[in-house]
């Protein structure tokens, strides 16, 4: 007989005695009920007033006699219900030894099944490394500005990854590693190609906060957080680049369609504020970092971004997508020219070695003037 015959054979023999007990607590049930007066009863009733009529000792002879058939009756009655009981109690140990062996079948079938399956091949880990700088550091001895890197291990599980080390370092310290606590940790990446290479870059959105030292990312939002509660309390957050360095390499599949960048190689510039006119989130001398990327994530080609030491002036969260002009295979030009009500962004125009940014408010005009 195969596990298959024998887990059928429980389940047909549980299904048995199910009914049995049923049939048996239903009979014991209605053996304790009340039992209701007969439709003797009447012509009983009748004959107690007739031998009243006829006198107080044939009364009490048929009294005597009463008495006793209603004990016979009682213990009748008892007997009866203690061999239903019996017999429930049976049912339910059988019910109990018949459901032991279906899940004994459902087990056997379950190793049977297991030790006809291939052994599911792990796909080889993959390593990625993000850049980034710290923006404000409590509880750790870290400046603003200190580098960062966030490097991982990554392998491709049905359609999605899954993180197999996560580590975030900066100034030479490491401040957070994903241990066993982090399996619950959610990872998933969005990849793709570098201009004229086979190389591929990706972005990283990362969540543990179960962890006793707890970490967030989102790469694509140029931000990284961790922290830990408690004793020993610190909270670090940081910029940080939204594509990866490139990995040479066939591509992992990663969630999303990505197309060809139309161009090569990302600029990224110091620059130096020459003039601020009104309400500028950055004086006259300040020092920023202009970058652009070619894109291969949305319909733009070009993402630009503006800041001036930790302060945001264009291209924050998931914002500063453009459509760049390009010579040469190279980026040289942008425009946008809607305000922060109309796109989220000041006005930007970039050609060659001048950026001017600029806004309007309700604190007013400004518009800054910067040379790279």
């Amino acid at each position: 007989m195969s596990f298959r015959d024998d887990r059928e054979a429980a389940h047909r023999r549980a299904d048995a005695l199910e009914q049995e007990l049923k049939r048996t607590r239903e009979e014991l049930e209605a053996m304790r009920s009340p039992r209701r007066e007969g439709r003797h009863g009447g012509k009983v009733v009748a004959a107690v007033m007739a031998l009243v009529a006829l006198g107080a000792g044939v009364y009490t002879m048929q009294r005597s006699i009463e008495r006793r058939r209603e004990a016979a009756r009682a213990e009748a009655a008892r007997a009866r219900v203690e061999q239903a009981e019996q017999a429930e109690r049976a049912v339910r140990v059988a019910l109990e030894a018949a459901r032991a062996a279906q899940a004994r079948a459902a087990e056997a079938r379950a190793r049977e099944a297991a030790s006809l399956s291939p052994p599911t091949p792990t796909a080889p880990a993959v390593a990625i490394v993000w850049r980034g700088r710290v923006d404000q550091a409590v509880g750790v001895a870290l400046a603003p500005g200190a580098p960062c890197t966030l490097e991982g291990a990554f392998s491709p599980t049905g359609g999605g990854v899954v993180a197999r080390s996560l580590t975030i370092a900066c100034g030479g310290q490491e401040i957070y590693r994903a241990g066993p606590a982090a399996a619950s940790a959610s990872a998933s990446l969005r990849e793709g190609p570098v201009h004229g290479s086979g190389a591929h870059e990706y972005m990283l959105r990362y969540s543990d906060e179960a962890s006793p030292t707890r970490a967030t990312a989102s790469t694509l939002g140029h931000t990284v957080s961790v922290w830990r509660e408690g004793e020993g309390a610190m909270r670090v957050t940081m910029f940080v680049r939204d594509v990866s360095e490139a990995r040479e390499g066939e591509a992992m599949g990663g969630r999303g369609v990505a197309r060809q960048p139309s161009f090569a190689g990302a600029i990224e510039a110091a620059a130096r504020v020459t003039s601020a006119r009104g309400n500028a989130p950055a004086a006259a001398g300040a020092r920023c970092v202009f970058a652009v990327r070619p894109v291969w994530e949305f319909p733009e080609n070009c993402r630009v971004a503006l800041r001036c030491g930790s302060t945001w002036i264009y291209g924050a969260r998931e914002s500063g997508y453009l459509t760049c002009e390009v010579q040469g295979g190279r980026p040289v030009a942008a425009l946008d020219e809607n305000t922060t009500n109309d796109g989220g962004d000041p006005r930007v125009r970039w050609r060659g070695r001048r950026v001017v940014v600029s806004d309007f408010t309700e604190a007013g005009e400004w518009s800054m003037d910067l040379a790279l």
